[in-house]
């Protein structure tokens, strides 16, 4: 599996998104519980908002916070082709962040409908990639060796030198642990090569610490 250009891996997320919420109006208040302070239509909202933060370009006036999630992600829609064009003309550019937030809280989306993450996403390796980094610099401040990640048939190294410990787990539940979405009991319960708990703190780094309590099921266990 290769890493996709961040344009269509950002595309095949707001496609997805638009196909799980276009005709489930029901589910546009219910809490997201990876996200509590937010509904399903907030986190649509948020979305929009990231994006026209990213095109750094005067847009639009987004509609209200109580506006129906289609009117949401029509603004959210028109944004990214905006920037999708910005790109293609070589007066923008889609950074990563951008890319890794909006696959998260897809993911957050299909964790609320029981929908599972396809395998094959495209924008996994990317996000993926902009993880390990993340944990690396976590593993680094808390003085921890390097950690050996498996997933399907993807191999990474997060931190310096020789992996001590190696972490091995489906896709989905790799990428959701790296992300803030698994508890500490759940990381635990990944296959690992040895004892993880001294390596469970570096799981909170940047914007992400592990939930006190289960926000969502391991695909293992779905």
């Amino acid at each position: 599996m290769e890493r996709v250009p961040n344009p269509v891996a950002y595309r095949r997320v707001r496609e997805n998104v638009a196909r799980l919420l276009g005709e489930r109006p029901e589910v546009a208040d219910r809490t997201v519980p990876a996200c509590p302070d937010w509904t399903v239509r907030g986190l649509v909202a948020h979305l929009a908002e990231i994006c026209a933060r990213g095109l750094g370009a005067p847009v639009a006036e987004p509609p209200p916070a109580s506006a129906a999630v289609p009117d949401l992600l029509r603004h959210w829609n028109g944004l990214a082709e905006e920037f999708e064009r910005a790109v293609a003309d070589g007066t923008g550019e889609m950074n990563d962040l951008l890319v890794a937030d909006a696959f998260v809280h897809e993911g957050d989306i299909r964790a609320v409908l029981g929908e599972a993450m396809p395998d094959g996403h495209p924008a996994y390796v990317g996000v993926m990639e902009l993880g390990i980094l993340g944990f690396s610099f976590s593993l680094a401040s808390h003085g921890l060796p390097a950690v050996g990640i498996e997933a399907g048939d993807l191999r990474w190294t997060a931190g310096a030198g020789e992996p001590a410990i190696t972490m091995r787990g489906n896709r989905h539940d790799v990428v959701r642990s790296i992300g803030g979405r698994r508890t500490h009991e759940q990381i635990a319960r990944l296959s690992w090569s040895a004892d993880p708990g001294p390596w469970l703190p570096a799981f909170t780094w940047g914007p992400f610490t592990p939930p006190a309590h289960p926000v969502e099921m391991p695909a293992a266990d779905s």
